[in-house]
């Protein structure tokens, strides 16, 4: 054999390797992302930017895409209690009654690997901050949280009996770390 010949044996060969060693390689990492315009520094302030806060229980979910493609996740949420807020002028929380339920709207899916924000999970308990979506169509009766995570803390599981919700992210807001609603 001729050098060139081991050359080519030699590209061949590794053209090779790397076929075979590419389906060996980890799926594709999937992530949506966001910005926030606004950080929090008390929960009056974030008050102020919700028409509702709303205690209650996702039911079910759907993972879709928007118009523009991005995934989005709608869910179900069972209202078992509200408080109209300052911004609400009667038209933010038309749709909102105790004991009905209401669509969430979240940017990216329980899937993501890197969500914007954590995804609200089926048959877990929330106090959330929410606001219309201000979206035409039917989606214009869904509602989004507040703040991205400013405004969503998770029912605790103290074994108190008593209803403590804990804030689930941490994006500089100066809020409290637990909140139990009136």
């Amino acid at each position: 054999m001729t050098i060139r010949t081991h050359a080519m044996t030699g590209i061949v060969v590794a053209g090779l390797a790397a076929l075979v060693l590419s389906g060996c390689a980890p799926t594709p990492q999937t992530y949506a992302s966001g910005s926030r315009s606004h950080i929090y520094s008390s929960i009056e302030e974030l008050k102020q930017d919700a028409s509702a806060s709303i205690t209650g229980k996702v039911t079910s979910q759907e993972v879709t895409r928007d118009q523009y493609g991005k995934t989005i996740t709608l869910s179900s949420f069972e209202i078992a209690s509200i408080e109209d807020l300052p911004l609400d002028d009667g038209a933010g929380s038309k749709n909102l009654v105790t004991g009905g339920t209401v669509t969430i709207r979240q940017l990216g899916s329980p899937t993501d690997t890197q969500p914007v924000s954590p995804i609200l999970k089926v048959e877990e308990s929330y106090l959330l901050f929410v606001n219309p979506s201000g979206l035409e169509g039917s989606d214009a009766t869904q509602y989004f949280i507040t703040g991205n995570t400013a405004g969503y803390y998770e029912k605790s599981d103290s074994g108190r009996g008593d209803d403590q919700y804990v804030k689930v992210g941490d994006e500089g807001d100066s809020l409290p770390e637990t909140l139990s609603p009136k």
